[in-house]
């Protein structure tokens, strides 16, 4: 470790020149020098004799200063004008040699640089106790044997000044650890030997006389805090004044507010000394741009402080006692047992040793090494986003519970370090950040609630992200979290490809934004770019795969995906848009065996086990594995609301209505023993419309609403139950209040029945409200198109529901709205090809056809009906009994009772189950008034029929 490097500038009566940059320790002198600059750099840390501890740095800060000196920034030195020594090449013999070169070829008016970095040590008391700087090949003992001696180093200097050249010093002397000089301070005193003022040098310390000079993987990847800063801050960023120059006084103050800040709580303290105004440096403006601007893209970090030898040192005299509880603590440190287990956690062990006198002189370095290696796992996964790494994106899409721990980690390593210090806003912007992460994947991934809006947790994922900028806002990786979070906005992802333009993610995460805006071809270009930039990145593959889904080419969308997969077999996300382009498909099961094999790999994945169970459900008929798919989520969560609400569904669509009760009675149990239970919105739909227990359902509803105000699914939810009672007034209320709450727009639009209401007197003003406040949202013109259609005002009507496929062209519904307004307009061939449009956006043509079929049944177009069940059938045979119970619906519009009655017993006979919804059809109202009805529900439905 280090412990001092000094600067000790050595001026003859020549004076160096203002306009020359690099260092030119001139007194305050502007008067141009023409002579030539040489330098000796030596850096050792690895020494031959195994006595000797090695270093870790000490070549690095040598090799670092040897390229400023050749960069612009340090004086564009030539190569035969600077001698490099590290390591093996630095023996006493070659050192004394590079000295001789200096003393050989340096003129009056010259400068010579002599930079050293290694140990430096006294082994005996002597008066004057000079000391040694040791060489690569030095004895561990019997330095006078072959050390370089810090009196032929004076010689060299004095000799140097009396030929008129010169003289900069920079000695990194000082090293903790074994040494034979160690009991008796020897490399202090070979600091406080370098220290001591001869003529005219200048000084600048790294620290005080009772300091240790700290090094550590933060700086430069591996470097000296002092010397590190020494370098940025001859570059330029100590031009305080901005004259272009760098002067003692800037250097000093420069050093003494990043040092002390950024070794803290270990005190290191840079001292200088001599006269303030001496320019050191004329600053290169180029070098200084590009510096800044690499500082304002990368955050800083705290790693751990090197202390090799250093604990050897200061526990020598401390009881056996606190040495064996320090060596648990940096075991435990190692470990990874900082938080846990209670009192063997290096936390614990901290807080107890923190308290002992004998060990003061290691508290700071105790509580710096802790915090660091709290956030050093968190800063590893920051580390691997920024690189697009395969496993970290596939943690996220896994919804891996690290950070959670990142979270409690970060927070516990700011308060070690206190407000004050220099880490301290980053470390809580890296909190907030991982707190908006987790929130984001907890709620995605592992515990979707029907009984909390997403809204919620996005608006604490909105305020976490606020705080993060506030306090890093130049972070790339914080600005991309803002645009997964607030959803079709590109700014945040720009902003991210501002700040780092050769991170891969942005690239491809801002087409989803762009895609729903109908900016196709920016969303091309962007994934053009990324795929350039990452060729073998599974992310950009799935990237592409994403549109290939958008565009609708299924088999390019499959095949895209398996090759991301092929890169990144264990990604979640991507098997999840695998199993989806194989659904769309109708790849039924492909589509099964690929959520079945992201549930192995993330068994809390709600939005798969939703997927499972609507395959199941929806489109195979296979009722029993839909159930057995929510049993066992039941079983994994007992408390899942979502699970009964699929659940539910499963009992209705196998019309197993005798499971319902159960169940309910279940879920009041819940509903009673947890405050703000996530399925109490389930239980209020399922009291509503199963148990037919309207008012308890309703006041269920608004017992959820109490519980989550700011949850918009409970407002919608009853704003819908409102409706099916016919008070559509106070359903408006209620589906406005759910606006207000910035509820799903995307699900309303799909699954809302909000054109039902257009009847009521207060449909106009809200629609209106709706407009203004989402003029983007073409849903909003759909529906006034409605309100024009309602009223028979076709040219209002269809100049609506044109503007609203302009404003959302890829909303399947805004263009069935418009094929709708059409007909009824009397536009058949209009209408005939918008509804080819409607078709075009859809996922599920079944139901496309389906839609359009009931549309025409209840304008009593009958042929054209008939005409789109057949085709909904042609394009799933799956639901024949679908098919066959549309058909006797169809003619039983009709009157045709006998057909109507045959179609349904084959529908029957097909699979069709849904009993309750055939006693509430208003289609068959003339079929349940003949005495064939009962027969026939008692024929299929014995338990049914007869309660």
């Amino acid at each position: 470790m280090k412990c001092w490097l000094t600067i000790i500038a050595l001026f003859t009566t020549i004076l160096a020149p203002a306009q020359e940059r690099g260092i030119t320790p001139a007194e305050g002198t502007k008067t141009a020098q023409t002579g030539t600059t040489r330098a000796v750099v030596v850096g050792i840390s690895d020494y031959q004799d195994d006595n000797i501890p090695d270093l870790r740095f000490a070549d690095r800060d040598a090799t670092a200063f040897a390229a400023y000196l050749q960069s612009p920034a340090g004086g564009l030195l030539p190569p035969e004008n600077v001698n490099l020594l590290t390591n093996k090449a630095a023996t006493t013999g070659a050192i004394a040699a590079a000295m001789d070169w200096l003393i050989a070829d340096c003129k009056a008016g010259d400068r010579a640089i002599i930079y050293f970095s290694g140990h430096g040590d006294v082994e005996t008391r002597t008066k004057f106790q000079r000391g040694f700087l040791l060489t690569y090949d030095s004895p561990p003992s019997n330095y006078l044997a072959g050390a370089f001696a810090l009196i032929f180093l004076q010689d060299i200097i004095s000799t140097l000044a009396d030929q008129g050249v010169q003289v900069v010093m920079i000695s990194d002397a000082c090293r903790a650890g074994k040494l034979a000089g160690s009991d008796i301070g020897g490399a202090q005193a070979t600091a406080a030997n370098l220290s001591r003022q001869f003529a005219n040098e200048i000084k600048i310390l790294s620290c005080q006389p009772d300091e240790f000079s700290l090094e550590g993987e933060q700086w430069g990847g591996g470097r000296g805090c002092f010397s590190y800063h020494l370098i940025e801050g001859l570059t330029g960023l100590a031009d305080g004044n901005a004259d272009k120059q760098v002067n003692l006084l800037e250097i000093g103050q420069y050093l003494q507010t990043k040092v002390p800040a950024e070794t803290a709580p270990q005190s290191q303290i840079p001292l200088t000394v001599g006269s303030m105004k001496t320019v050191l440096t004329d600053v290169d403006e180029a070098s200084l741009l590009a510096l800044r601007e690499q500082k304002e893209k990368s955050l800083p970090v705290i790693a751990t402080i090197e202390t090799k030898g250093f604990e050897t040192v200061l526990l020598a005299g401390a009881d056996s006692i606190w040495q064996k509880k320090y060596k648990q603590f940096t075991t435990a440190v190692q470990k990874g047992d900082l938080l846990e287990p209670a009192g063997a956690s290096a936390y614990d062990l901290y807080t107890e040793l923190s308290n002992v006198p004998e060990l003061e002189r290691l508290h700071g370095i105790m509580k710096r090494n802790l915090a660091t290696a709290l956030q050093d796992e968190s800063q590893q996964a920051i580390n691997a986003y920024l690189r697009s790494d395969e496993e970290e994106i596939a943690a996220q899409f896994r919804g891996d519970l690290k950070y959670t721990k990142f979270v409690r980690y970060l927070e516990k390593a700011a308060e070690l370090l206190g407000e004050d210090h220099y880490m301290y806003k980053t470390l809580k912007a890296k909190q907030y950040y991982f707190d908006a992460v987790d929130i984001r994947i907890r709620f995605t991934w592992r515990t979707f609630s029907l009984a909390d809006s997403s809204l919620i947790w996005d608006k604490q994922c909105e305020d976490l992200i606020r705080k993060a900028l506030e306090l890093e806002e130049n972070a790339a990786f914080i600005y991309f979290e803002q645009g997964l979070i607030v959803n079709n906005d590109t700014s945040y992802y720009k902003k991210a490809i501002e700040l780092a333009p050769a991170w891969a993610m942005p690239y491809g995460q801002i087409i989803v934004p762009l895609v729903v805006a109908g900016k196709m071809e920016e969303a091309e270009s962007y994934a053009a770019k990324l795929m350039a930039m990452a060729p073998e990145s599974s992310f950009a593959y799935a990237t592409s795969g994403w549109l290939h889904l958008v565009r609708k080419n299924y088999e390019q969308a499959e095949q895209t995906f398996l090759k991301a997969l092929g890169i990144s077999p264990r990604n979640v996300g991507w098997l999840k848009y695998l199993a989806w382009a194989y659904f769309v498909q109708k790849k039924y099961q492909d589509a099964e065996k690929t959520w079945l094999r992201v549930l192995e790999l993330s068994p809390n994945d709600n939005e798969t086990y939703n997927e499972l169970s609507g395959l199941y459900v929806e489109h195979t008929n296979e009722f029993e594995k839909g159930i057995a798919i929510n049993l066992q989520r039941l079983k994994m969560r007992p408390t899942d609301g979502d699970a009964y609400a699929d659940l539910l569904d499963a009992y209705r669509k196998s019309d197993q209505p005798d499971k319902i009760p159960a169940m309910v009675e279940e879920m009041k149990r819940l509903d009673a023993i947890i405050e703000n239970w996530e399925g109490t919105l389930v239980l209020g739909e399922v009291l509503f419309y199963d148990m037919g227990q309207k008012e308890e359902g309703m006041a269920v509803l608004k017992k959820g609403i109490r519980n989550a105000p700011e949850s918009g699914w409970g407002y919608y939810l009853l704003a819908n139950q409102y409706r099916d009672i016919g008070d559509y007034e106070t359903a408006l209320a209620y589906i406005d209040t759910a606006f207000s709450k910035r509820i799903n727009l995307e699900y309303i639009e799909r699954y809302s029945d909000v054109p039902q209401t257009v009847r009521s007197p207060g449909y106009l003003a809200y629609v209106q409200k709706w407009m203004a406040k989402f003029p983007d949202w073409g849903f909003c013109q759909s529906l006034m198109g409605v309100y024009f259609d309602e009223k028979k005002d076709w040219e209002k009507a269809l100049e609506y529901h044109k503007k609203a496929v302009e404003l959302n062209p890829e909303s399947e519904f805004n263009w069935f709205y418009y094929a709708c307004s059409a007909y009824r307009s009397g536009q058949q061939k209009t209408a005939d090809s918008l509804f080819q449009k409607y078709l075009s956006q859809t996922l599920d043509l079944a139901d496309s056809y389906n839609r359009i079929s009931y549309f025409y049944a209840h304008l009593s177009d009958f042929k054209k009906a008939e005409d789109f069940s057949r085709k909904a059938f042609d394009k799933d045979p799956s639901r024949a009994g679908e098919y066959y119970y549309n058909q006797s619906c169809l003619q039983s519009l009709q009157g045709n009772s006998t057909e109507a009655f045959d179609l349904l017993e084959t529908a029957l006979k097909n699979g069709y189950k849904n009993y309750q919804w055939m006693q509430l059809n208003s289609d068959l109202t003339t079929l349940r008034a003949l005495p064939e009805w009962k027969v026939l529900m008692k024929k299929y439905f014995p338990d049914q029929a007869t309660n």
